[in-house]
């Protein structure tokens, strides 16, 4: 039986555990669930009641971190994470930051109801993207930069969605962080990251936006 990811096409977590389905090109079944009215089965499944949830043998794996790592290290002998303990651990902690302080700041961004909120949430992402690129110091991010890994599967939705951004409000988010949008652009041509996203992605993400009454989404959209 193949394992069956439990996702939500506009989740950035589960985003996280496609990209190492098809980086490591494990065949794979999906099922949808509408987190705003979650069937008693998932949530009998999910012990927090997220997704991604990834049932393989029998078992149910749940947090996009640890399906990450299950899924390196069962699926080739080329590990995405770094052999230096060290750098393994920093590409660890690149999940939580990904986790809390990018997605969580773009989620707010793009659910913002007013033009000063937006604003706001707008400045608060920047600083926080602005902390990223002092952080990376080579080509990548994962490791000692020199190729994709862990860590880059953590922070690559949050550039699908700034992708978005540009396309919605027809400007630059990367704009004044050319290292930045150069790593971007890198991570934006792969293709595990391509195949990431469903292909109605970008409709779904508008359908979110407009049940969030998203000031950006009206104002731009």
């Amino acid at each position: 039986m193949l394992p069956l990811l439990v996702s939500s096409k506009t989740c950035p977590f589960v985003q996280r555990a496609v990209i190492l389905l098809e980086e490591k090109g494990v065949e794979h079944e999906v099922k949808y669930v509408d987190l705003a009215n979650k069937p008693q089965w998932f949530l009998e499944k999910s012990p927090r009641g997220k997704v991604p949830l990834l049932i393989v043998d029998g078992a149910t794996l749940f947090e996009s971190q640890a399906i990450c790592e299950y899924l390196d290290e069962t699926n080739g002998p080329q590990r995405l994470a770094p052999e230096n303990p060290v750098l393994r651990a920093r590409d660890r902690a690149w999940f939580p930051f990904a986790g809390e302080d990018l997605f969580g700041s773009v989620f707010r961004v793009m659910t913002s109801t007013t033009e000063e909120q937006f604003d706001s949430e707008a400045r608060e992402l920047r600083a926080r993207l602005t902390r990223l690129t002092e952080e990376k110091t080579g080509r990548w991010l994962s490791g000692d930069g020199s190729r994709f890994g862990l860590a880059d599967v953590a922070v690559a939705p949050v550039f699908t969605r700034l992708a978005f951004f540009d396309r919605l409000t027809r400007t630059t988010w990367l704009d004044g962080m050319p290292g930045l949008a150069e790593y971007a652009k890198r991570l934006l041509e792969r293709p595990a990251i391509l195949r990431s996203v469903p292909e109605d992605f970008e409709s779904a993400l508008r359908r979110l936006l407009s049940q969030k009454k998203s000031w950006m989404l009206a104002h731009y959209g």
